[in-house]
């Protein structure tokens, strides 16, 4: 990330000159008051949220991705992006000289899980949230199986039973039963159920601790190369503090977690204040609140 800039909708600067770089294979944790950009600043690292700057009542910025980029999120908005050919670049350019300008390069596939999860209280099912963190592909299979379904239940006709096998032999070029065989390790794990016996689970049924372990598992289990974690050890309890802290210390997946949670997870790696700064991390942080 280099000279990225962020003005809310009401005009306030929220964030300028933000540079930093987490190498591969680095845990960083983003720390700092409540209200100065940090979950604002993962939401445009994702790419659910557009860099803005100039002036009030302006949006001059947009993001420029070179090409169409597919993205995957929870239900009702996309939250992460997914780079399919490895190396994922979007740059910022504002058409104005007097708007900030800033850049966004994640390379590999990228993982997110928002703040929100562990407190979904809608009617969203186990398997609807797993397809959410899924690639795009994946989601857009799943969509069309189910509709093939539902017109095959409707109407049992020649073309309706052939769209329905061309629907499952694409939900398994995609990876879907590939996805079926990580959400079922995921729910045993997180949940103590197979995915047969917890996909039609409502999520609000769930402890909020339930549903951030099982988001969590199907991240650090999955093919994401990039995570981006916002609050990831809220709802969790000691035992559940403790495992994420092993899961971060030893994944070779390169993480970027907002978050209170400074602790031996981040120990011999870095953290980032709110300035976007990268610095060592110090024994005197260790155990030590934003």
């Amino acid at each position: 990330m280099h000279e990225l800039a962020y003005r809310t909708p009401g005009g306030r600067l929220l964030f300028d000159d933000v540079s930093f770089r987490v190498g591969d294979g680095q845990c960083a944790a983003l720390v700092g008051a409540n209200g100065v950009g940090k979950t604002t600043l993962l939401r445009v690292i994702a790419g659910s949220e557009r860099p803005r700057a100039g002036y009030p009542g302006e949006q001059r910025a947009t993001l420029d991705t070179g090409s169409e980029r597919p993205r995957a999120g929870y239900p009702g908005e996309q939250r992460a992006t997914h780079d399919a050919g490895g190396e994922q670049r979007a740059t910022l350019h504002t058409g104005d000289e007097r708007a900030a300008s800033g850049s966004v390069m994640v390379d590999g596939r990228l993982g997110v899980m928002p703040q929100f999860v562990g407190a979904v209280h809608d009617d969203t099912t186990v398997r609807e949230l797993l397809l959410a963190t899924s690639p795009a592909d994946v989601r857009d299979a799943a969509a069309r199986l189910a509709a093939a379904e539902r017109s095959a239940a409707d109407a049992a006709t020649p073309h309706t039973g052939m769209r329905l096998a061309e629907a499952w032999a694409h939900w398994g070029d995609v990876g879907g039963y590939d996805a079926e065989v990580l959400w079922d390790a995921c729910t045993v794990s997180a949940l103590r159920a197979p995915l047969r016996d917890s996909a039609t689970r409502l999520v609000r049924r769930l402890s909020g601790g339930e549903q951030k372990r099982l988001v969590l598992e199907v991240l650090l289990r999955g093919d994401a190369d990039v995570l981006l974690l916002d609050e990831p050890d809220n709802y969790l309890d000691v035992p559940g503090k403790r495992w994420l802290e092993t899961q971060l210390r030893d994944t070779a997946k390169t993480v970027r977690h907002r978050s209170p949670m400074r602790s031996r997870a981040d120990s011999g790696r870095r953290t980032q204040s709110s300035s976007g700064t990268t610095r060592p991390r110090r024994a005197s942080d260790r155990g030590s609140r934003p």
